[in-house]
């Protein structure tokens, strides 16, 4: 991995973002009599790391009105570091004394598939999760210590970081407490290549542009906000209908070959006028995408089976943008794709899988252009007021669906030393019970080629989902 940057600087990127707070969890093995050593070296290791990027301490501040003289839009995203520097605390929730409600061992946890119903973020998190907090930090972390095991919770701000962006940071705390428990390593690198924002980031664009990038809904599109003119809006679709339900599935390496057999084009594409391929991503999201509203169909009244369904895959910019953004960046550099089908041919059973697949393959090839994606950009840094833009899902629980694939982030890959056993490396990655219920989070590839995927619906559509020979056939139920 790369060193991180310092100083920090917001983009356009970070400040359209929606306020919302993500908790990730690492969980560990460890024995109660590594607990002490355990969390002393997490906390030095913290401690160092915040010391060399004091940026990990701040509390994000937001302009709240027009500010003519400094030139900063309503929404503009501010960086408050505390002086002097504070040492960064990492909360400590010790659950295994015998007094404690928490019953569970951390071996009954790994023989249950570490199951989401009893990673309650209100306990085990710094930010149980959502879009509010009341400190505003953008980096907060807590250790929880269950009987022979360690679960590790880390909450940021959403217009911090995006997903690899939090892979960096936990790198650069893992490479830490390696050092600490070893010195003969390496010392990790003082001296930064890149200084303050990206060049691709840095945009001064006369207002009077926004007046055409406005017009050109493909950009809104990208940044995943409201193109719309008309109909309904929402600043963020995040609060469920009643009676939702929670699944974890997992699919097998053969599993997933099967699926990216069943999506690719019998034939090439000789026309020249699109893709002939497609990625093992885009297959697991076109057969996700299917199944799903396959199971949420019949919820439905009226036209809404006429209608276009929408799903969202992720794009990370970094390599695309001109010039490129050093792998260093943890800033959000990411887009949002979005491929649209009726519903009705979506779900026909004489549509193939791999039809699906290569529009969304044509997608993202489309709208990964470096030309339309700096566009993009400029049109994020000359929004005038950037504090309550809609979101462009009206609902994460209807027609479309929305996905977060991070089965390429090398999470499994983090070490942290011999505190956690031979390898040092989390045996599960894991998200508190009810973060964002209604997106389709595809989880990281673990060491095994396993893919876990978290799915939330309404509980007959979970009920259907499950008794669906065809989601079966490809993915095994773990747990609620």
């Amino acid at each position: 991995f790369f060193s991180m940057q310092s100083p920090y600087h917001f983009s356009p990127l970070d400040e359209i973002m929606p306020p919302l707070y993500m908790t990730l969890i690492l969980c560990f093995p460890c024995p109660a009599t590594e607990k002490e050593t355990t969390f002393s070296v997490l906390q030095e290791g913290l401690s160092r790391m915040v010391l060399e990027n004091p940026f990990l301490a701040g509390e994000i501040v937001r302009q709240q009105s027009d500010d003519p003289k400094g030139g900063l839009r309503p929404g503009h995203l501010g960086l408050k570091i505390p002086e002097p520097l504070e040492n960064t605390k990492l909360v400590l929730n010790d659950m295994t004394l015998p007094t404690d409600e928490w019953k569970d061992s951390y071996e009954e946890l790994r023989a249950a598939g570490m199951p989401l119903s009893k990673l309650d973020g209100k306990r085990l998190a710094p930010v149980a999760y959502g879009v509010a907090s009341v400190r505003n930090k953008v980096f907060e972390a807590q250790v929880n210590f269950i009987p022979g095991g360690c679960l590790l919770c880390v909450s940021t701000s959403h217009a911090f970081v995006d997903a690899w962006g939090f892979v960096v940071i936990m790198d650069t705390w893992a490479q830490h407490c390696r050092e600490l428990q070893d010195p003969s390593l390496a010392p990790i690198a003082k001296t930064l290549k890149y200084i303050g924002r990206p060049p691709a980031l840095v945009k001064a664009v006369p207002q009077a542009e926004y007046d055409k990038l406005k017009n050109r809904p493909e950009l809104w599109r990208l940044l995943g906000l409201d193109w719309r003119k008309t109909g309904r809006q929402a600043v963020a679709p995040f609060h469920n209908p009643p009676a939702v339900h929670t699944c974890l599935f997992t699919i097998s390496p053969a599993a997933l070959a099967d699926i990216k057999r069943e999506a690719t084009p019998e034939s090439s594409n000789t026309s020249g006028e699109g893709p002939s391929w497609v990625s093992t991503k885009d297959a697991l999201v076109a057969y996700l995408w299917r199944r799903i509203m396959k199971a949420r169909a019949p919820s439905w009244i009226g036209s809404q089976h006429k209608e276009d369904s929408m799903v969202s895959v992720a794009i990370d910019g970094r390599r695309a943008l001109s010039p490129p953004i050093p792998l260093s960046y943890i800033g959000n550099v990411v887009f949002c794709c979005l491929t649209e089908l009726p519903i009705d041919f979506l779900i026909a059973p004489d549509t193939s899988l791999a039809s699906i697949a290569l529009k969304i393959r044509k997608s993202i090839e489309s709208q990964r252009d470096t030309e339309l994606l700096s566009d993009a950009v400029n049109l994020a840094s000359c929004i005038p007021d950037v504090r309550s833009l809609g979101n462009a899902f009206t609902s994460w629980f209807m027609e479309d669906l929305v996905t977060t694939s991070v089965v390429d982030l090398p999470i499994y890959d983090l070490e942290f030393g011999k505190i956690f056993g031979n390898t040092g490396k989390p045996e599960f990655f894991r998200m508190p019970k009810g973060q964002f219920d209604g997106i389709c989070m595809i989880q990281p590839r673990q060491t095994n080629g396993m893919v876990d995927v978290i799915i939330s619906m309404e509980e007959e559509q979970m009920q259907r989902l499950r008794d669906d020979k065809e989601f079966t056939k490809y993915l095994k139920f773990i747990s609620k």
